[in-house]
């Protein structure tokens, strides 16, 4: 059977190939179709399988296709997990932690949040739960669970070292405040992850750890193995933005990263730097990678001797 494709333009119709249809709803879905999308703009089911056969079409998953002569993006492979799981689902876990920007890895497969139990698939982790309306929104095309719902299910699956990193990306970024948080764990005081976002907003200090490198992480983690105090990360001292500051020790470290502190003119800023802040009556330490990464002890005894801890 001859299928003949129009589009409506002007108040006339015109005539389209069944490959430019395809094009078109991927073009507005990061290269996703699904079969129900392609029944409903008209193709057949032979259309659709001849297209598969010839890779113009490739199944990511039952019903839910990829435009073959293209990759997908991450957003394209979230979609692509979120419309196989069937009506209602949303984006959620880890892959709506890196949707949103507060995590930097999700693992090998997408998560999907689904009210009620649906078939495994391959590359998708699927959790059963309620999603109330008022958290579940389209970012980028994408059904997703809201941040402040997102931090919820992240508390499930992080440590309290990463969920604090999380609540602090997320506040920086300005996705989910405080008042946001309070009423999605009102709505889900009993559910996973529920308790462990709760100790987070109480016990930790919201935007104080906050790092920009490796190097910063691992300062921060010497400090929790060793019992120091945790320090405000990346604060403003006069007209600087200076790595850690210890305010009533009055100690600054700053991270001397190989890369950024290379070179005789860096090395000169850093000295005119380091006396200006000596001036405003703080002590300034630096602490290199390797210093900390292969020196541990030593660099949490100058941290003692400045008057850490």
């Amino acid at each position: 059977m001859r299928v003949t494709f129009y589009r409506h333009m002007a108040g006339k119709r015109e005539r389209t190939h069944p490959d430019a249809t395809i094009e078109a709803l991927g073009a507005e879905r990061h290269g996703v179709v699904t079969r129900r999308g392609l029944r409903a703009a008209g193709l057949s089911p032979d259309q659709i399988d001849d297209r598969l056969g010839r890779g113009t079409l490739v199944a990511v998953h039952r019903g839910v296709f990829a435009l073959g002569r293209r990759g997908l993006s991450d957003q394209g492979r979230w979609l692509a997990a979120v419309l196989a799981s069937g009506d209602g689902a949303a984006l959620s876990h880890r892959s709506a932690g890196r949707a949103w920007g507060l995590i930097a890895t999700e693992g090998s497969e997408s998560d999907v949040t689904v009210a009620a139990r649906r078939r495994r698939r391959r590359g998708i982790r699927l959790h059963q739960a309620p999603i109330a309306p008022e958290e579940r929104l389209f970012r980028d095309g994408i059904p997703v669970t809201t941040s402040a719902r997102t931090l919820l299910d992240l508390a499930q699956v992080l440590d309290a070292r990463g969920l604090e990193r999380a609540l602090d990306e997320a506040l920086y970024l300005g996705r989910a405040a405080p008042p946001d948080l309070a009423g999605t764990l009102a709505r889900n005081r009993h559910r996973p992850g529920a308790a462990a976002l709760r100790r987070a907003l109480e016990g930790h200090d919201l935007g104080s750890t906050r790092t920009e490198s490796a190097l910063e992480e691992r300062l921060v983690l010497l400090c929790d193995l060793n019992g120091l105090p945790r320090p405000l990360c990346q604060q403003r001292v006069a007209t600087y933005r200076i790595d850690f500051l210890w305010p009533d020790a009055r100690v600054i470290v700053e991270s001397d990263g190989a890369r950024a502190h290379r070179g005789d003119r860096r090395r000169t800023a850093d000295v005119r730097r380091d006396r200006r802040l000596t001036d405003l009556d703080y002590r300034v330490v630096r602490i290199s990678y390797e210093q900390a990464t292969y020196e541990p002890e030593r660099t949490v005894t100058r941290l003692r001797e400045s008057g850490v801890g």
